[in-house]
């Protein structure tokens, strides 16, 4: 069912896609800058929701683990606290900054880390990274790409009506 899902919603980009590479050969500059944006941002939040979805399975697995396995509820209770100190802290891990983590999120990696090597034959890896990237903060919130995506239309629209609207007083040959 999932799979299904995946297929349908690359054929949706895809089709998106083709209708942005016409604005972009037939439209104004306007209405296709507004495009590319909508659809970049769409692109964006879709790859977003994906890894939120990631993440939600990998954390439900994780779950059920710890209900028979002490160590896997360790984990659990590491990731947790690895996420509350990266936000006590403001460490972001998106920014490919130089400076190192604070001891703290630091302390947490490697904690998280030695559990999940106790665990590695019950936990897959695809699950642990997205388990850690979800600690760390590492995904970007659908909820705020679902705003910018909302402003972009928003965006978008006035500049479609405008070139609709001159193009229509371009085509009125009536005295």
């Amino acid at each position: 069912m999932l799979s299904v899902a995946e297929a349908e919603l690359t054929q949706a980009k895809n089709d998106l896609s083709t209708a942005l590479w016409v604005v972009k050969l037939e439209g104004p500059t306007t209405v296709a800058e507004n495009a590319a944006s909508v659809f970049s941002l769409l692109c964006e939040l879709t790859e977003a929701l994906a890894r939120k979805a990631e993440s939600h399975r990998a954390a439900s697995t994780l779950h059920y683990l710890s209900l028979s396995n002490p160590q896997a509820g360790e984990l659990d209770v590491a990731l947790m606290g690895l996420a509350v100190a990266v936000d006590e802290t403001g460490y972001n891990a998106r920014t490919g900054a130089v400076d190192p983590p604070h001891e703290e999120v630091a302390e947490g990696v490697e904690r998280a880390r030695e559990l999940y090597g106790q665990l590695s034959d019950v936990i897959g890896t695809y699950e642990w990274v997205a388990l850690l990237n979800e600690a760390l903060g590492f995904f970007t919130d659908p909820e705020v790409l679902s705003r910018q995506l909302s402003s972009a239309v928003e965006q978008l629209l006035p500049a479609c009506r405008q070139a609709l609207d001159a193009a229509s007083s371009t085509d009125d040959l009536s005295p």
